[in-house]
């Protein structure tokens, strides 16, 4: 007999993978949980213990056949967001390691990459600041080692590095912008530097800012 697979939705609902059939849980008592088909024009439903692991009343019968290749497009959600919430790899690690097992065989039924890139960005718990207000010591170095804090006070954080300076005074032609749709909380603007390298023009130096005027 098919032994029961628990699945994780995208928002963290509990769902079960039973026969290639997903089940998505509809409600719960104090003594089970009660499972529908994924697919709301089956009636199918079925019962387990509140540990998922057993079936207190089995399935019940389908009105479609099953779609086996959904199956590992929702382990691979299900597993990217368990690592992500685990781990410090980057996120691109995260998921070029869960493809290498992906089948060819359910290629269609992937989601796009930039969705399962916010999938995992999304299960990622923000640093808090230290004691002092500070940025906490894993975001002040590049991956590379490079310290990436140039300046830091109560109303501005330039991040950069040695490295990206000595870019910059190598191009004559510079870009300022400022946004303020993405900046945290605590700041009112994100203020960047770029240089025009060649065919491209790349930020180099970024600001948060507590304001926008000459003496924030």
């Amino acid at each position: 007999m098919s032994q029961i697979q628990k699945l994780t939705s995208e928002k963290g609902k509990s769902m079960l993978l039973h026969a290639s059939y997903i089940y998505t849980l509809e409600r719960s008592t104090a003594e089970k949980l009660i499972f529908r088909c994924r697919d709301r024009n089956c009636k199918a439903r079925c019962h387990t213990n509140l540990s998922m692991d057993a079936f207190q009343s089995p399935p019940t019968a389908h009105c479609h056949a099953p779609n086996p290749d959904l199956v590992p497009a929702l382990q691979l959600k299900s597993d990217i967001k368990a690592r992500a919430t685990v781990t410090d790899e980057p996120t691109s690690s995260i998921l070029h390691t869960a493809l290498r097992a992906y089948p060819l065989s359910a290629a269609g039924q992937l989601p796009k990459t930039d969705a399962l890139m916010l999938t995992i960005r999304r299960q990622r718990v923000a640093p808090s600041l230290d004691p002092d207000g500070r940025l906490p010591e894993k975001l002040r170095k590049t991956d590379r080692g490079e310290d990436l804090i140039l300046f830091e006070s109560v109303k501005l954080i330039i991040f950069t590095t040695k490295s990206n300076l000595s870019i910059l005074k190598q191009y004559k032609h510079w870009f300022a912008d400022g946004t303020f749709k993405v900046c945290p909380d605590e700041f009112y603007q994100l203020f960047t530097l770029h240089a025009m390298m060649k065919n491209s023009i790349s930020p180099l130096v970024y600001g948060l800012l507590i304001g926008k005027s000459t003496n924030d």
